[in-house]
């Protein structure tokens, strides 16, 4: 219940245009083509304000004020504050078709997040999945908490001896070896789907034991 963490963080966006040498540094992971797209059109050096820039992922636009490159898993997430959500948001470099610099000058904001790694980790776990899954888990918040790594999912407290935890990943096996592995009594209250596969794998289990 606790991938390994391989985070890092690059420097933070604040004009349109970037240093060769940022560029080079975002050019690895996965989605390195991505990344180094993303460097080019809106990270910058460290100096104060910056441009804004619109991002487009394969359903909508949205314009953003951009401040880092964030690595995670051999993933690179941009941490940028969505104008139109006025929220910020680890957004998926590899999910991104499109990105370009606008003429829009911004101020620098309070980041989210002292610890930005830390921040794309609670984003992957609230919406970064394909598949998401909400769990209700017969023990106190505090120990499933120091159970999982914080990216395997948030932790909701319901009473002293009860909590919610609201996990995901790329597919529904994903989801069930996780739950296996927290060494819990729990209750799967949705999907529908991650019901029905669990109930698979416990008749399949059961059969095993027969005989």
């Amino acid at each position: 219940m606790t991938p390994r963490r391989n985070c890092e963080s690059s420097s933070a966006p604040r004009k349109a245009s970037v240093s060769p040498g940022l560029a080079r540094r975002s050019a690895v992971g996965s989605s390195a083509r991505g990344a180094a797209e993303v460097a080019e059109q809106v990270v910058g050096d460290r100096g104060g304000g910056g441009s804004t820039g619109t991002a487009t992922d394969t359903a909508t636009e949205v314009e953003v004020e951009p401040y880092r490159l964030v690595s995670w898993r051999r993933r690179w997430f941009l941490v940028a504050y969505d104008l139109g959500a006025h929220a910020w948001r680890a957004l998926p470099v590899a999910d991104l078709t499109g990105v370009r610099s606008a003429s829009r000058r911004f101020a620098p904001r309070s980041l989210p997040d002292d610890d930005l790694v830390a921040f794309v980790l609670r984003e992957v776990a609230r919406t970064g999945w394909k598949v998401h899954a909400r769990v209700t888990v017969l023990a106190p918040a505090e120990t499933v908490i120091a159970r999982i790594n914080p990216a395997v999912g948030v932790v909701e407290a319901v009473d002293s001896r009860t909590s919610v935890l609201v996990t995901g990943a790329d597919a529904l096996e994903t989801v069930a070896v996780y739950l296996s592995m927290l060494m819990m009594d729990f209750r799967v209250d949705g999907p529908p789907e991650l019901v029905a596969h669990i109930r698979t794998l416990a008749r399949r289990y059961a059969e095993a034991l027969d005989g």
